[in-house]
C-alpha cells in the first residue's frame, strides 16, 4: 500500500505549505498533474505575464553576458522550471521553485566548427547556466538570479574547474547544468520534477498564439533597448522527474 507521511504545515513565501517525508513516483504523478505533452505544461502560477515578467528581469542583469539572442534557438530559447517536493502548495501540488536557464545553446558547435552560423561563436563556459528564483512575493520574485555552477553536482573537482577558471574548452563537452547536474545539498532543495519551456521570436503585433501547447504573444524589452515579441511553448515531453540523492527530512 502506498504510503505518504506528511509533516506539519508551515509557511513559506507567504504561503501554507506542507513539508513532504516521502513520495514515490506513482504520488509524484498524481500531485504534479502535468499532461507529459497533451496540452500547454506550465502550471497556472507561472503564466505568461509572469513569465514575460521575469525574463525582462533576467535580461536585465545577464543580456551581453550569458546570451545576446533572445528567442534564437541557437543561443537563449528556454528555461527549465523547477519542483520541489519538500514543499507543498495548498492544493497538494509540488512547489515550483526556480527555474533553470540555458544560453549559449549552440556556441559550442559552432566554436568547435561543426555549424556555418558564425554568430553564435562566443563560448563562455562560466557563464551559460542560470538559476533564477521565484517568490510568492511579487516585490522578490525573479530578483535572485545566479550563476548555476554553484550547484554543480561534479563527479570530480576537474570537472567543476572549466565552470570558475578560465581554461580551454573541451571539445566533446557542452558544459551544461542540466536539472539532474543539480546538488541537493548545494541547492538546498531536493528536486523532483523539471518543466522545459521554451520562447521563441515572434512578430511583434501578431495574433494571439492557438497552439494548445503554446501562449503569448509576449514582449521582452532589452537594455539596450531592443524590443522583442516571443511566443512561449512547452514541447511534447516537456516534463520528467529527475533521480537524485534525496535530503533528510526537513
Amino acid at each position: 500500500m502506498m504510503r505518504v507521511t506528511y509533516l506539519i504545515a508551515l509557511f513559506w513565501l507567504g504561503l501554507p505549505l506542507i513539508a513532504r517525508a516521502d513520495l514515490d513516483q506513482k504520488t509524484l504523478d498524481l500531485i504534479t498533474r502535468n499532461h507529459f505533452g497533451n496540452q500547454w505544461d506550465l502550471p497556472p502560477e507561472l503564466s505568461p505575464e509572469r513569465i514575460e515578467r521575469l525574463l525582462t528581469q533576467f535580461s536585465a542583469k545577464t543580456y551581453g553576458t550569458a546570451f545576446r539572442y533572445l528567442g534564437e534557438a541557437g543561443d537563449f530559447f528556454h528555461g527549465h522550471l523547477l519542483y520541489t517536493g519538500d514543499k507543498l502548495l495548498p492544493d497538494g501540488r509540488l512547489y515550483p521553485l526556480a527555474i533553470l536557464y540555458h544560453t549559449q545553446e549552440t556556441a559550442s558547435p559552432v566554436h568547435w566548427g561543426t555549424s556555418e552560423d558564425r554568430k553564435y561563436d562566443y563560448l563562455d563556459v562560466k557563464t551559460r547556466n542560470w538559476v533564477q528564483w521565484l517568490d510568492a512575493d511579487p516585490s522578490l520574485d525573479g530578483t535572485r538570479i545566479e550563476n548555476a555552477r554553484a550547484y554543480f553536482l561534479a563527479a570530480s573537482p576537474e570537472e567543476l574547474k572549466p565552470f570558475f577558471e578560465d581554461t580551454v574548452p573541451v571539445r566533446e563537452r557542452h558544459y551544461t547544468v542540466s536539472p539532474q547536474k543539480i546538488d541537493p545539498k548545494k541547492f538546498g532543495y531536493q528536486l523532483e520534477v523539471a518543466v522545459q519551456f521554451e520562447f521563441y521570436l515572434m512578430e511583434c503585433g501578431a495574433p494571439a498564439c492557438t497552439d494548445p501547447h503554446e501562449r503569448g504573444p509576449i514582449e521582452v524589452l532589452l537594455p539596450d533597448g531592443q524590443r522583442k515579441c516571443l511566443r512561449l511553448r512547452t514541447p511534447q515531453s516537456s516534463a520528467y522527474f529527475l533521480k537524485a540523492p534525496a535530503l533528510p527530512n526537513k
